[in-house]
């Protein structure tokens, strides 16, 4: 991740290739921070993959000690537009619950990708959706109501 640029893709492919091990740095700042920081789709699909298959991905998905999630940070930075925030959102439901509380135009296109993949149900939404967090939804993005 030189100079904040997010590294190289084919260097990361190599390391993970090469079976180097995932971890966060000195900041706790995992590699998925880095590259949701920099804004590189293409890197956070990779790593975000990569980490789903070691079973880590669950170390990023909600604030900790202070520190944003990956997904949270992205949308801080605003280095992604939305389509890509809801795109490269990891498939779980800390997700929704991000774009419910930062940035509520990204749920549409992300509940369509939930669906694309069978991932959510109506139930499923109701219990994730919190009635406080309706009418922040409905101002913020009304095509969410449909």
């Amino acid at each position: 991740f030189s100079e904040g640029r997010g590294g190289s893709v084919q260097m990361i492919r190599t390391l993970l290739h090469a079976k180097a091990e995932i971890r966060p740095n000195l900041d706790k700042r995992w590699p998925l921070h880095l590259a949701f920081q920099t804004g590189r789709v293409e890197l956070i699909s990779l790593i975000t993959e990569e980490m789903e298959k070691q079973d880590l991905l669950k170390h990023t998905l909600k604030d900790n000690d202070g520190l944003p999630s990956p997904l949270k940070e992205g949308i801080q930075r605003r280095h992604l537009s939305e389509e890509q925030l809801s795109r490269v959102a990891p498939l779980v439901s800390q997700s929704l619950t991000t774009f419910i509380r930062h940035e509520p135009k990204c749920i549409p296109s992300f509940i369509e990708r939930l669906k694309e993949h069978d991932l959510v149900s109506a139930d499923d939404l109701a219990k994730l959706v919190h009635v406080s967090d309706l009418c922040r939804v409905l101002l913020a993005s009304p095509e969410a109501a449909d």
